[in-house]
């Protein structure tokens, strides 16, 4: 890990412009980001030496186990930003297997899901993302606008559909929205809410 980083500082170094964003996957633990956030310094330590200088880094975490979720301001603590990587979550926090389960129809809209990002919006004091399917969902954004997203990671081919969902949006609508939806008991009722 710490040759992988190493190699992202000096081309980055090399490349120039602004700061480099990295950004770790599958946090579950404090200790993980600890290790990463060590290996990092280890690595800037290393290209200063080497080249007399490094780039500005700002450390992410991707935010896709129910653990993660649950322990988001500690996390906070140690990195810059978040991005919440909502297919995995939701497949993690509704134990439903990556290949087979529930289509997106019924994945994305499950109360619990919902519950659980309210949970990291709440709670997290940095900057929080939302990338995957469920970010891609016009449907869905005013919900995740209502629960503090300020911020999506969407495909190129989604991006027309995102923005045209939110321009006609009011942040007052957006929040009752998202109350009403964190009160539904199935993703039915969910759905229903957002037609």
């Amino acid at each position: 890990l710490r040759a992988q980083l190493e190699a992202l500082l000096i081309a980055k170094l090399r490349a120039g412009g602004p700061e480099l964003r990295l950004l770790v996957p599958v946090v579950s633990r404090l200790e993980e980001v600890r290790a990463v956030r060590q290996y990092l310094d280890e690595a800037l330590a290393v290209v200063r030496e080497s080249f007399g200088g490094a780039p500005e880094i700002r450390l992410g975490l991707m935010l896709e186990t129910p653990a993660a979720a649950h322990m988001c301001d500690l996390l906070g603590r140690e990195a810059d930003f978040f991005s919440v990587g909502s297919n995995d979550l939701a497949r993690l926090a509704l134990g439903v297997n990556r290949d087979a389960g529930l289509p997106g129809e019924e994945l994305f809209y499950q109360p619990a899901l919902l519950r659980l990002l309210a949970l990291i919006f709440e709670r997290s004091t940095l900057p929080v993302t939302v990338c995957g399917e469920m970010a891609a969902r016009p449907n869905l954004i005013p919900v995740l606008i209502g629960l503090g997203l300020r911020g999506l990671s969407v495909t190129p081919a989604a991006l027309y559909s995102c923005f045209e969902a939110i321009q006609s949006l009011s942040l007052p609508d957006c929040e009752a929205l998202a109350r009403q939806t964190l009160a539904a008991g199935t993703a039915g009722e969910v759905r229903a809410l957002l037609q």
